[in-house]
Order: C-alpha cells, then sequence, then structure tokens
C-alpha cells in the first residue's frame, strides 16, 4: 500500500503510478503556493489577508420561485 506524501491518502490505479492522490495530482501548484504564503504570512507573522468585500445578493423574482 502506498499513500500519498502531502496527505497520507492511499493511493490506487493511475494515482499509485504517478505517486500522488488525485486531489494533490491535479491541484496547481501556482494556487497552492499562494494559499500556503498567504497561511503562512498568518500563521507566523499575524498578516491577515484583505477581506473579501461583500455585495447584495441579487433581488428576488418572485415569478421565478416555486
Amino acid at each position: 500500500m502506498s499513500l500519498c506524501p502531502s496527505c497520507g491518502l492511499e493511493l490506487f490505479g493511475v494515482s499509485a503510478e504517478v505517486g500522488l492522490c488525485v486531489h494533490h495530482l491535479t491541484a496547481s501548484g501556482d494556487v497552492w503556493a499562494g494559499w500556503n504564503k498567504t497561511f503562512c504570512d498568518w500563521l507566523h507573522r499575524r498578516v491577515e489577508p484583505p477581506n473579501v468585500p461583500l455585495t447584495d445578493p441579487p433581488p428576488v423574482e418572485w415569478s421565478d420561485v416555486g
């Protein structure tokens, strides 16, 4: 039995041949690096990421409901 080195999930099929689970096999390195930097900034330096601007939800058209 082989395990993914990133998360420890059991590998099978193509994942076992490649050596990574499906999640880590398909994940983009750039996206992971960005989130990793954001988390490390918060964890080690207490730098908070900018807030996501909230927008009002679109109005509900009652004719479309039900």
